[in-house]
């Protein structure tokens, strides 16, 4: 009798294994409480201890979170999440530092995160190259649009949004707008205009009112009735 992969006796006990894991994560983070947390299908963390999330995360289907070994042994592969992030499907997360994305942020399907890349000697074979490692930090609000490359050491500012497809190799200030390969800033984001305080409207009200009093008719007009 031939057996599929996943009628396999192996497979299906690492299924298993993956299903407790994921329902252990959930309970972990208190998934019944406010601080529920949604794992897709198929969602893969190679070593869950150095993954830490806050509450109301949601991870699409197909993410993937690697931590690899660093050169610097001083260095050590984590993610930190905070709260109300929306992860989309088929996510790369590939780690071997500290990484943190903070609080209110939307990462679009597609995304790819890597905070390492081979070193580029030509004396010496690209696969013996040695990994050279900086820490992405992603602030709060942030809005990462499909498909985008996140490269190492790029910090992205509070507010900043990303188009989509776009390659970030440089650290983006907080509320601007960046796009291309590689990304470059578009323009910045512009708060709305403030209304004037009471203060400010009363006193523009009483501008008015004295300059129509200056008005000659109605100077006459005060004059008849004094």
């Amino acid at each position: 009798m031939i057996r599929t992969r996943a009628e396999h006796p192996v497979v299906r006990k690492l299924n298993r294994l993956y299903v407790l894991f994921r329902l252990a994560l959930m309970w972990l983070q208190g998934y019944r409480s406010r601080w529920r947390i949604h794992l897709g299908r198929g969602f893969f963390c190679n070593q869950p201890s150095r993954l830490h999330v806050g509450g109301w995360v949601s991870f699409g289907r197909d993410v993937k979170i690697n931590f690899v070994p660093s050169a610097d042994q001083a260095m050590e592969a984590s993610l930190s999440i905070g709260r109300n992030v929306y992860l989309g499907e088929r996510i790369s997360i590939n780690l071997s530092g500290p990484c943190r994305i903070g609080d209110d942020v939307m990462i679009a399907e597609g995304c790819a995160f890597y905070d390492y890349d081979h070193g580029t000697d030509p004396d010496t074979l690209m696969r013996l190259q040695p990994n050279a490692t900086a820490g992405i930090t992603i602030g709060n609000d942030v809005w990462i649009g499909h498909g985008v490359i996140v490269l190492k050491g790029v910090s992205i500012g509070d507010g900043a949004v990303i188009g989509a497809g776009s390659v970030l190799t440089k650290s983006v200030p907080p509320y601007e707008i960046w796009a291309g390969v590689p990304a470059k800033r578009l323009r910045k984001r512009q708060p709305a205009q403030k209304k004037a305080p009471l203060a400010e409207a009363k006193q523009a009200a009483l501008s008015f009112a004295v300059g129509v009093t200056q008005i000659p008719v109605l100077q006459h007009m005060a004059g008849l009735f004094p």
